[in-house]
């Protein structure tokens, strides 16, 4: 690629003209390098796949599958087309239907067990979920194809889901169907738990763990979808790479109010709501978290840097020598900051009653990403720190927040059962963990698992981006392939006896 060509240049031009210029194109590498999959989950760069085509039921049945407007935001509608793609699922998959224990939890999620043979060994899970985010009305006229139609053209499949989250849901229905077909009896058992409203909060896969809990069972390991980021190519890289989220940053919402004397625009007063919270929001801004490298991140250089080209690679390997460098440049991007430190982001500001009356209160509402090691306590005393002011409230919503989840472990049977499966769907990939920014319904399970993982099988390029959560969604016919068979290979390595842990 073009620019790979120019930093080759660039780095070669500063290994003659000191150490100081190394450093700064080395961090040039690198942050293009994490910008490219700072969002974590997974991503596969390589066009090198052996996978087999999907045959064209299993497309009609993914196809199907999006038609029903499952959208979280619908309420009782949404309720209904719940039932009703139930409906749909115990009919197209029959074997499931007929061999699975099927329970419905919560409102409309589907948790599915596969009895194991061998009581003695710790059950799996694969998670996803099958609600879907609405379309904007006015965006409508600007799909290829409509959003609800599940057409199959062009080498895709298009419509709202078919890359969030039903391609999972489709694509591990698929595989257990096929290995029932063959004869596959698991000696582990293995639960597939799918969520109904992963994209407002995820209490369907609340009430699944709930429900595993009081009955005992202890996870070996959970898989879930991976945040949707990725690349074309990563910078500098010689093989392709799949990244598997070990983590997922925390959550806090938090609301931020000031109270003040309300009385007429005419007369204002030299302390009022707004300023109050303007001082308060521009004293937050200032005093951002402190910027470190997570386990998961620092574990992602690790692996990567053997893979990488000599320059990149040089920096990699010694990160002792410019950490601090490196960490101030990746602060500038927006996805390298993400990367690096809990976030602080305003989402919503409310102040006043009338255009001529002062503001008797004003609120800003900010939703924090917590880094794996700090907390909820942490978000607190940092923003009293910073806001300083006794006038101003803090008041952090614990039940809607959460802390970041705890770090997967990165080697040993589950990470290399899942690694493996990787490797051998998507030859010369580089399977290396990661953190994932965005939230999953795996976050909901790491009280009843020993490890939750996040990866979804499927190549993500720079340009589809946009489309997820966005216009245009669409997964490639060949992806689809691929996931079935990353499934297939993996429930039937996970759970034969030459793998038993």
């Amino acid at each position: 690629m073009a620019h790979e060509s120019r930093l080759k240049r660039l780095i070669r031009t500063g290994i003659m003209i000191g150490a100081a210029a190394i450093i700064m194109v080395i961090c040039i590498a690198l942050i293009l390098l994490i910008q490219t999959f700072a969002i974590g989950g997974v991503s596969l760069s390589s066009a090198n796949m052996r996978v087999s085509a999907p045959a064209i039921d299993s497309i009609e049945r993914f196809s199907a599958a999006i038609r029903f407007k499952t959208i979280s935001a619908n309420a009782d509608r949404h309720l209904a087309e719940i039932e009703s793609f139930r409906g749909f699922l115990q009919e197209a998959y029959a074997n499931v239907s007929d061999e699975l224990e099927y329970d419905l939890v919560g409102e409309g999620s589907i948790l599915l067990t596969w009895r194991g043979s061998d009581s003695s060994l710790r059950p799996i899970l694969l998670a996803a979920h099958f609600d879907v985010v609405p379309v904007a009305p006015w965006t409508e006229t600007q799909w290829e194809h409509p959003p609800f139609e599940g057409i199959a053209a062009d080498g895709f499949i298009w419509g709202r889901g078919a890359w969030d989250n039903k391609f999972s849901v489709i694509s591990i229905l698929e595989a257990t169907e096929a290995l029932l077909r063959s004869g596959h009896q698991p000696n582990r058992t293995i639960y597939l738990a799918f969520g109904h409203d992963e994209e407002t909060g995820g209490t369907g896969a609340q009430a699944i763990a709930a429900k595993l809990a009081s009955q005992g069972v202890m996870l070996d390991w959970v898989l879930d979808e991976g945040s949707t980021g990725g690349m074309d190519l990563v910078p500098g890289a010689l093989k392709p790479t799949a990244i598997v989220g070990v983590s997922e940053k925390g959550s806090a919402m938090v609301q931020l109010s000031a109270v003040a004397a309300g009385g007429h625009s005419a007369m204002p007063t030299p302390e009022n709501s707004v300023f109050q919270m303007s001082r308060a929001m521009a004293r937050v801004s200032e005093n951002p978290f402190p910027e470190r490298l997570s386990e998961p991140v620092s574990e992602m250089f690790d692996r990567l840097a053997p893979a990488m080209e000599f320059e990149t690679k040089l920096a990699l390997a010694n990160r002792w020598a410019f950490e601090g460098v490196l960490l101030d440049a990746l602060s500038a991007t927006p996805s390298g900051n993400a990367t690096i430190r809990t976030t602080i982001a305003p989402t919503r500001y409310a102040a006043g009653v009338a255009d001529n009356v002062l503001a008797p209160e004003a609120s800003v509402l900010l939703n924090l990403r917590l880094l794996p090691g700090d907390t909820l306590d942490d978000v607190r005393d940092h923003l009293e720190r910073a806001v300083n002011d006794p006038n101003v409230a803090i008041e952090v919503d614990t039940a809607r927040s959460s802390e970041a989840t705890p770090v997967s472990k990165m080697s040993g049977p589950a990470w290399d059962t899942i690694a493996a499966s990787i490797s051998r769907v998507f030859p010369d990939v580089v399977v290396t963990p990661g953190l994932t920014i965005g939230g999953t319904d795996g976050r909901h399970y790491t009280g009843v698992a020993e490890n939750v993982y996040r990866f979804q099988p499927i190549r993500i390029w720079r340009e589809d981006l946009p489309r997820i959560h966005g216009t245009n969604e669409r997964v490639s016919v060949e992806d689809f392939g691929a996931a079935i068979e990353f499934y297939i290979d993996l429930i039937a390595s996970a759970s034969s006896p030459a793998n038993a842990d």
